[in-house]
């Protein structure tokens, strides 16, 4: 997996910088001006930036460097890179160097560089960047993530030095800070940890190096490379260990190897101060998990139309009798729940109530009716007319044995079937 630059402009925990579009448009403008001068128009430009660190000491005026590309299809060795034939210094502290070397041959996307220096002027890099003139669009970053010095003394550093893109991980955070009174802070100290499906990445302390983070209603930047890849990203923890309160809106996160943005948003405006009077020293924000439709299941419809007793008969209306009926079929059975309409007095005497039930089950041809009575206000019915909206069809139950139904058992029977 190779690291492809998308983005330009300052990222990075202080060290991490990519080159601008102005650096892009050089390698635009070299490429054009060795076609026009028929120069290597068989051969693979391979355009080489080097970037130095800020540190102390950081860069040299006397070191060579010999680089080597790993390819998919092969590998190369570019030799010393060297612009003496411009009078200019090569590792200049905290610069960008762009260095083009023709080769005959082409290594594919590269995967692996390994630097050798031979001079004991110790140099100490943040980066180098390989694009090639065959795929202009693919920048491969390598990282020196262990700020390793190079230096033929090994006293002060190492004659060799070989960096892979499988080994690294980039991983870009955008913060985003509350616009309210006193919401940025200059004294924070926000480490970093996050979770994804693989595992989980400590990627450090939140800081560009001069630069102002964490500002009133601005948005940071931070380019980290870690020896971890943890997959897609789920959660974010933020730990502060300073007591200058911080408020932020949002944080986004992304990786080289998962590019689709994740935005995590501080709903609760949760402050974040070591301070737990100013707020909460630490926060876990993770992504929603994405809404899913409730599993849908067929319905059928069923119309009931139950005749009460007349006013004749002693147990003829009730007013709770909390009945709820099973209908069986010849392919299964469903229940119907409570029937009760409601703001309406159901089961008066001599009435005719009609109920409109939805089951899930389809029940097949109604042969039977099982009666269940919930309430102890005894009741008697006359008939009940099953109708199947769905397949038109209807059934009748008679209650031939002027059964009274009731949960009061010295009443009458709590459950009652007939079937046809």
């Amino acid at each position: 997996k190779a690291v492809v630059s998308t983005q330009s402009g300052h990222y990075g925990r202080g060290l991490l910088r990519r080159p601008c579009t102005a650096m892009k448009l050089l390698i635009l403008l070299g490429m054009l001006t060795l076609n026009v001068a028929g120069t290597y128009n068989d051969e693979t430009i391979y355009y080489i930036a080097t970037r130095t660190s800020s540190e102390n000491y950081a860069g040299s005026n006397a070191i060579s460097a010999e680089i080597v590309l790993v390819g998919t299809t092969g590998s190369v060795n570019l030799g010393v890179l060297d612009k003496d034939y411009f009078d200019e210094d090569d590792y200049v502290k905290g610069g960008t160097k762009l260095f083009t070397v023709p080769s005959a041959v082409d290594v594919g996307v590269v995967q692996c560089i390994v630097i050798s220096v031979s001079e004991d002027d110790a140099w100490l890099f943040e980066w180098v960047s390989v694009t090639s003139s065959k795929d202009i669009s693919q920048e491969t970053f390598l990282y020196n993530i262990n700020s390793t010095w190079m230096s033929s003394d090994t006293s002060e550093g190492e004659a060799e030095l070989e960096l892979c893109a499988e080994d690294q991980a980039v991983y870009i955070i955008h913060t985003k800070t509350s616009s309210r009174d006193h919401a940025g802070s200059d004294n924070l100290q926000a480490r970093i940890r996050l979770v994804g499906e693989e595992g989980v990445v400590d990627l450090g302390i939140l800081d560009n190096n001069e630069l102002d983070d964490f500002e009133r209603n601005a948005t940071d930047q931070f380019l980290i490379v870690a020896t971890v890849d943890i997959g897609k990203i789920n959660c974010i923890q933020i730990t502060v260990s300073r007591d200058d309160a911080w408020l932020f809106d949002e944080v986004i996160v992304s990786s080289d190897s998962h590019p689709r943005r994740l935005h995590l948003e501080n709903s609760a405006s949760t402050w974040l101060s070591s301070d737990l009077s100013e707020g909460s020293n630490s926060l876990q924000l993770c992504e929603e998990p994405l809404p899913t439709e409730p599993p849908t299941f067929p319905v059928f419809r069923y119309k009931l139309l139950i005749a009460t007793q007349t006013a004749t008969r002693e147990h003829s209306e009730s007013d709770n009798i909390r009945l709820n009926i099973t209908i069986e079929g010849s392919k299964g059975s469903a229940v119907t729940g409570l029937l009760d309409n409601l703001d309406l007095d159901d089961f008066e005497k001599g009435a005719r109530d009609v109920f409109e039930v939805r089951v899930t089950e389809n029940v097949g041809k109604v042969r039977c009716i099982t009666l269940a009575a919930g309430g102890d206000d005894a009741w008697e019915f006359l008939w009940i007319e099953v109708h199947s909206v769905d397949f038109n069809e209807q059934s009748y139950f008679y209650n031939t044995e002027n059964d009274v139904m009731s949960s009061d058992t010295t009443e009458g029977t709590d459950t009652l079937k007939l079937c046809l």
